[in-house]
């Protein structure tokens, strides 16, 4: 009687133990399922938002394009392109409004470092360098219009010529990047400024 209490006490022990362990399992399934699931919202919410930016959509579009044309150069660049908005509203806090605004001040910085890459890039090294300059043209076709000189003068001249005749840098920098970052060159931005400064 005694073996047959502690045999079916054996039994009723591992089956507890079986019982707990499959619980565990399921929880840990289930948690992980729920994690992937919300991961994957995360992501297609966050892709239809970018999608809802005209900008963003037209890169995404562009990337579509060249997916299709097996375009691997282009499909490339606009993958960068697409990689960089996102991390930049992920850093800025803005995931859940992403603006013109961002999206173009990716794509010219993207298309700054492209640029240096081509200007730095050896000559013998014809094969990279080419492949640079595949690289900032494709950048370039989406960058946001820039002013000419001819553009800035009269509008820099117009609304902050006081203030730059005030010699003030400090404050006329401040005002005048805040006006038309994005829209301009920054070293023809300085350049117009100087000349005004000069009585140009």
């Amino acid at each position: 009687m005694a073996r047959n209490k502690t045999a079916q006490g054996g039994i009723s022990l591992r089956r507890k133990v079986t019982a707990w362990l499959a619980a565990i399992l399921l929880v840990t399934m289930l948690s992980t399922g729920i994690a992937t699931m919300a991961g994957q919202w995360t992501v297609r919410s966050f892709d239809t938002l970018l999608a809802d930016n005209a900008v963003c959509y037209t890169v995404q579009n562009a990337l579509k394009d060249a997916m299709k044309a097996r375009d691997t150069d282009r499909k490339e660049a606009v993958q960068t392109l697409i990689a960089a908005v996102k991390k930049a509203a992920i850093d800025a806090g803005t995931r859940d409004n992403i603006t013109s605004e961002l999206v173009d001040g990716v794509i010219l910085k993207e298309l700054k470092v492209a640029k240096e890459q081509v200007d730095t890039c050896p000559a013998e090294y014809a094969e990279q360098l080419d492949e640079y300059k595949r690289k900032y043209d494709i950048i370039k076709s989406f960058a946001p219009a820039q002013m000419s000189e001819e553009e800035l003068y009269p509008i820099i001249k117009g609304k902050f010529g006081e203030l730059i005749a005030s010699g003030n840098k400090g404050a006329y920098m401040k005002a005048v990047m805040a006006e038309l970052k994005g829209k301009a060159d920054g070293k023809l931005i300085n350049k117009v400024i100087s000349d005004i400064a000069a009585g140009k």
